[in-house]
């Protein structure tokens, strides 16, 4: 974990400080049964100060995470969640998040247990092929619709194609970001050369994405649908950063937005006034 600090004689010097991840978090993963233990789930963390873990359980279903200890007792207090997809039926499952607290001096310390909940069937992977000039869109088996408008995708060629893949594993969570069921990876590409056109669309061209949800995933993790919002991880920040402008339809269970470029997205709840980065003005919630 690094500590970036102003050196006291010169104010232009950042001295870097490093803290050794010599602590580690163990805790179990359970089935929702609460008893039956489930192996290579993937187990994700978070610190009040911005550290990150994530591995995945063993046999028994135990999971161990290595992490720095913090100066300040704020930052020893983690959240821990998991996910976990079935690779018998695509049920996918996901976990209310537990708290832990790492003060101390404990090398090893023992997280509350963690019950998955099941979050319904993961979507089928799409895949398409279009042409660029007349645009795509395509209503998933979830409800979900992806609209890529014509003379939007920054190429000279004239055919793309494009995977949507949903998933529920090796999602990271932030502080305050609470993951819920699955998400989309969206990657599109031309068909003749293979280069990757998720970014820069042409100006004026946004993608109108509207992702569904059940409310049993809103309800069953505790979560207020008002606080729902749409989200992209950032691989530059190693983060997930929000949708500013969007929409909420209660009535049929739908978020739409706009967006100016494709990658991984989610939508997950958040309350603007526990988050100095998310604005307290919104859209009207409709």
């Amino acid at each position: 974990m690094r500590n970036l600090k102003r050196s006291p004689t010169r104010e232009d010097e950042v001295v870097l400080k490093l803290r050794e991840a010599e602590t580690s978090i163990e805790g179990k993963v359970f089935a929702t049964d609460g008893k039956t233990p489930v192996k290579n789930t993937f187990v994700s963390a978070y610190s009040n100060d911005g550290q990150k873990a994530h591995g995945r359980t063993d046999i028994s279903g135990k999971y161990s995470l290595k992490v720095a200890r913090a100066e300040a007792d704020y930052g020893n207090i983690w959240s821990i969640s998991a996910a976990y997809k079935s690779r018998e039926d695509s049920t996918c499952h996901r976990s209310p998040e537990v708290g832990c607290d790492i003060s101390g001096t404990d090398e090893v310390v023992t997280a509350k247990d963690i019950t998955l909940k099941e979050m319904g069937k993961l979507p089928a992977v799409d895949t398409d092929e279009f042409i660029v000039e007349k645009g795509w869109s395509r209503t998933l088996s979830d409800g979900s619709v992806i609209q890529i408008p014509p003379d939007a995708l920054p190429t000279k060629g004239r055919e793309a194609k494009i995977v949507v893949e949903p998933q529920t594993e090796e999602l990271l969570t932030n502080a305050g970001d609470v993951l819920v069921n699955y998400g989309y990876v969206i990657s599109v590409r031309e068909k003749t050369g293979d280069k990757a056109l998720i970014k820069n669309f042409n100006k004026g061209k946004e993608v109108l994405m509207t992702f569904r949800y059940e409310d049993s995933n809103v309800t069953g993790l505790g979560i207020k649908e008002a606080n729902i919002r749409p989200a992209y991880f950032s691989e530059a920040s190693n983060s997930w950063q929000p949708v500013k402008s969007f929409t909420i339809d209660k009535e049929a269970n739908k978020v739409t937005f706009r967006a100016s470029h494709l990658s991984t997205w989610h939508w997950w709840p958040q309350n603007p006034v526990n988050n100095p980065r998310i604005p307290l003005t919104q859209p009207p919630v409709t």
